[in-house]
């Protein structure tokens, strides 16, 4: 019986010794390594832009077939101008027409009625391009539409980067590099040196317009500046010797 608890004690300090001689190999080996968090940045230029626009118009109660009418007047009359400045109205995809009932709120004898007015149609369409000149030309002119009678209710430009998953993998290895360089400056006045790559993992991409700080945990894309900044950050732990 003396002998049977023996082995037990015994099996029971040796497991003791392995899993307590991990934790200390695991203390050790985490003594030899050196986290750090690379970054790189770069500005470039969008080179497609989407316009998307709304066109609106309002008709009576007994006038909705006269405001269709309208509608495809405004339509054509854009396309036409459109086609002047050297856009080709087939690259526009144009949204069916949306029609809403309007109405308007009275007191009669006391008590509050809905009454039915009229209604409200709008048109909605975007054009992706990559002549941004041409559009900013004649969007950031509105007297241009105005003076030919052509009146938008809604317009929007967005600005994006056709090569823009090119531009993240650049970056992200220059962040790797910065990540090595940081690491190597740190223990520049030690007898440690960097040995190689343990971990490695991205963050997340900031797309902003230049000298932005607006920064997000899920990333950020501006799309409202043609002219943007792009950002990634690159967490690195590298074993040292």
């Amino acid at each position: 019986m003396q002998n049977k608890n023996y082995y037990i004690l015994t099996v029971g300090l040796i497991i003791a010794a392995l899993i307590l001689g991990g934790f200390f190999y695991q203390a050790v080996k985490n003594q030899n390594t050196i986290k750090v968090v690379g970054i790189s940045k770069k500005a470039f230029t969008a080179d497609k832009l989407k316009w998307a626009l709304t066109f609106e118009t309002k008709a009576d109660q007994d006038q909705l077939e006269q405001g269709y009418l309208e509608m495809q007047k405004k339509l054509s009359d854009f396309k036409k101008e459109i086609k002047n400045v050297g856009i080709e109205t087939e690259q526009f995809n144009v949204q069916p027409i949306t029609v809403n009932k309007e109405f308007n709120y009275i007191t009669k004898n006391g008590n509050s009625q809905r009454v039915f007015t009229g209604y409200k149609l709008k048109q909605y369409l975007f054009l992706i391009t990559e002549d941004i000149e041409a559009v900013e030309d004649l969007v950031l002119d509105p007297l241009k539409l105005y003076n030919k009678d052509i009146i938008i209710a809604a317009s929007n430009l967005e600005y994006f980067y056709s090569e823009i998953d090119e531009l993240k993998k650049e970056i992200l290895a220059e962040a790797t590099v910065n990540a090595q360089t940081r690491a190597e400056k740190m223990l520049a006045n030690t007898n440690l040196k960097i040995d190689k790559v343990i971990s490695m993992n991205s963050g997340v991409f900031q797309i902003t317009e230049p000298y932005s700080t607006n920064t997000s945990s899920l990333g950020v894309y501006n799309t409202s500046s043609k002219n943007k900044e792009i950002s990634v950050t690159a967490h690195t732990t590298f074993s040292i010797k």
